[in-house]
């Protein structure tokens, strides 16, 4: 029988039901601990971003069966290209000579989330529209409280609740080493589904102008309407947009009225592709609108409580292996654990190790990254663009081939 403050016997907490949260309690679940899933949102959300899956996320997915699932629901982009601010291309890159033989996928983060929901044992539990307000540590588990006024006990924590995750505020807030360090990119990010107004043929678009940028590309994501569709747009087809600019404002506004108005602000004479965007856009309909930011963290566990994915490290949209690296850290922490199950700590330990460096590099390449796809100065904007020009094309595949291929 196993002891008190073993995971077989006590369980484990998760908070956060995205890709990282339900990756370690499928990978629990399935191997019989008790699993206890904490979720903010009384409903999965909808929408996302388009995410990508190769290397060991690929292998991940191909393990805990939820490959064919996710690969049936893509509309599969099959080339890119990047724009100036005049709308002249700079670049096009075909997927088929990008990837090669490596094997890719990319579905929509909702997507590959409801696969993964699909994919929980009947014996996780799911608590929804509930948030952890305390948590208390003992000596053999941690005990938790939540805001319906219930508690919970386990043996270990897991904190996958994003970029402003509670459960770091909670486990981490004036413990000696473990301060967070953040990296304020000094942008907003926006996001929705809108009617294919511009016609996209499986492609994925940019318009990168100095400090702003939009991508926008086809999806068939299984919603039935985009955010922004009226009555008989949705058989139009379906788009998704992401617009990034510069922002000086601490927080975006909560009314969706508020956030139209200084989206549109924000990209006041961009290119006519934008401003169709623009056009279509959620009409009254709450849509996701954010600062980006990093969290920089010393260690990502404390005792018998460890992050994963954004709450431990966000690498931010601008990486193009957020979700790669949430899917892959939330699967290595959870056979750790498994292999570990009286030592929670040392199953952590052990993962961030191994895990940590990697990730802190990926971390400062896209904080890099950042000034190339909204440089701020008309010099670097200018070298971005002649570079996108004038560099033979095998340059660019090598660069994102090997990007792929890092998680």
């Amino acid at each position: 029988m196993a002891a008190k403050g073993d995971i077989r016997a006590d369980g484990v907490v998760v908070v956060g039901a995205g890709i990282a949260g339900l990756t370690a309690a499928v990978v629990l679940g399935r191997a019989g601990v008790p699993v206890t899933l904490v979720e903010r949102d009384a409903e999965m959300r909808g929408g996302g971003f388009l995410v990508s899956l190769s290397g060991e996320a690929h292998a991940v997915a191909d393990r805990l069966g939820i490959l064919d699932d996710v690969t049936a629901r893509i509309h599969r982009i099959t080339r890119s290209s990047y724009h100036d601010a005049r709308g002249r291309r700079l670049l096009a890159l075909d997927y088929g000579r990008l990837f090669g033989s490596l094997p890719v996928i990319q579905p929509m983060r909702n997507d590959l989330a409801k696969a993964l929901m699909a994919a929980l044992p009947d014996g996780v539990a799911l608590h929804r529209g509930v948030t952890v307000t305390a948590l208390d540590r003992e000596e053999t588990g941690i005990r938790l409280k939540l805001n319906d006024g219930s508690a919970l006990r386990a043996a270990a924590v897991i904190g996958a609740d994003g970029v402003h995750s509670a459960t770091r505020a909670l486990a981490f807030d004036g413990l000696a080493g473990h301060a967070p360090i953040r990296h304020d990119l000094g942008l907003f990010c926006a996001a929705y589904r809108l009617p294919n107004a511009l016609g996209l043929d499986r492609e994925f678009r940019t318009y990168m102008e100095r400090a702003r940028y939009m991508a926008i590309f086809q999806t068939a994501s299984g919603d039935t309407k985009p955010e922004a569709a009226g009555a008989g747009e949705a058989e139009t087809g379906e788009a998704g947009a992401v617009f990034v600019w510069a922002e000086t404002a601490p927080a975006p506004p909560e009314e969706p009225a508020a956030r139209a108005d200084l989206l549109a602000r924000a990209f006041t004479g961009a290119p006519k592709a934008t401003a169709t965007a623009l056009a279509h856009g959620p009409r009254g309909r709450s849509f996701y609108m954010d600062r980006l930011s990093q969290i920089e963290l010393p260690h990502w566990h404390a005792g018998r409580v460890a992050l994963v994915g954004d709450a431990a490290h966000c690498l931010t949209l601008f990486s193009g292996r957020g979700a790669a690296a949430a899917l892959t850290g939330a699967a290595r922490l959870a056979n750790a654990m498994l292999a570990r199950p009286e030592d929670p700590a040392a199953a952590f330990a052990a993962v961030e190790g191994a895990r940590k460096p990697i990730l802190d590099a990926m971390q400062r390449a896209t904080r890099a990254a950042v000034k190339w796809y909204v440089p701020r100065s008309a010099v670097i904007e200018a070298a971005r663009n002649n570079a996108m020009r004038f560099l033979p094309r095998v340059a660019f595949e090598r660069h994102f081939r090997a990007k792929y291929d890092s998680v």
